[in-house]
């Protein structure tokens, strides 16, 4: 179990945001946790994962792989509002690291830092926020503060924790891009100011992938 305190070193001037257009997609699969329990995710002020990096060829429109915290949504376009954190690689962008959120002022789109992950290795990835009711997130890799994000949101209360290796598709169906070796670790929440291993779970999952499940807080994912 983690320390209930994480530190936040700022190098701003280290890690450089860049924008990129991804254009449309024809579908998406999943394979992964979601926290699910009511009674927890509603006051949850941040969610932690180690995940490793793999690096397949991406026969696909992306592969991205990271943790998420889902919230109530008042847009007929998405079932949910959210921020998300983690890695991602297409055909003609190498592995950058990312971060994203949507809200009522709408959706931002990956926001590429200027570098990535090495293949085989692990980062901590969190998100976190200093109140339950407060909706300014902060994004850490490897306890680094990469960026900082104030949602308007109808509730500040999360819905779900999430953590996914994800295939976006545009004409493969089902997607042909390989995510064995996928592993996240660690899978942890933050409730009355302390962090806690997940205790319970249940499967994302999506043809052609498969999962091994190690714990509520542990698992691989392979496929096709």
């Amino acid at each position: 179990m983690r320390s209930s305190y994480k530190l936040a070193i700022s190098l701003s001037f280290l890690f450089l945001p860049v924008i990129c257009a991804t254009g449309q997609y024809g579908g998406w699969a999943y394979a992964g946790y979601k926290y699910n329990k009511a009674s927890i995710a509603p006051f949850t002020t941040g969610l932690s994962a180690n995940i490793y990096t793999i690096n397949p060829v991406v026969y696909d429109a992306h592969l991205a792989e990271w943790i998420s915290v889902t919230f109530q949504s008042n847009n007929p376009r998405t079932p949910y509002y959210w921020v998300q954190l983690g890695y991602w690689k297409s055909p003609s962008y190498g592995l950058h690291y990312y971060y994203e959120w949507w809200d009522q002022n709408g959706y931002s789109g990956p926001q590429f830092l200027g570098y990535g992950p090495g293949p085989g290795t692990t980062h901590l990835y969190f998100v976190q926020k200093t109140g339950v009711t407060f909706t300014t997130w902060y994004y850490y890799i490897d306890y680094y503060l990469i960026a900082s994000k104030y949602l308007s949101l109808p509730s500040p209360y999360a819905v779900d924790l999430r953590a996914e290796a994800e295939v976006s598709y545009t004409t493969n169906n089902p997607p042909k891009t390989s995510i064995t070796g996928t592993h996240f670790s660690y899978l942890e929440y933050n409730y009355g100011g302390s962090w806690s291993l997940w205790d319970q779970h249940s499967v994302v999952l999506d043809p052609p992938y498969h999962i091994i499940e190690v714990s509520d807080y542990e698992f691989y994912a392979y496929g096709p």
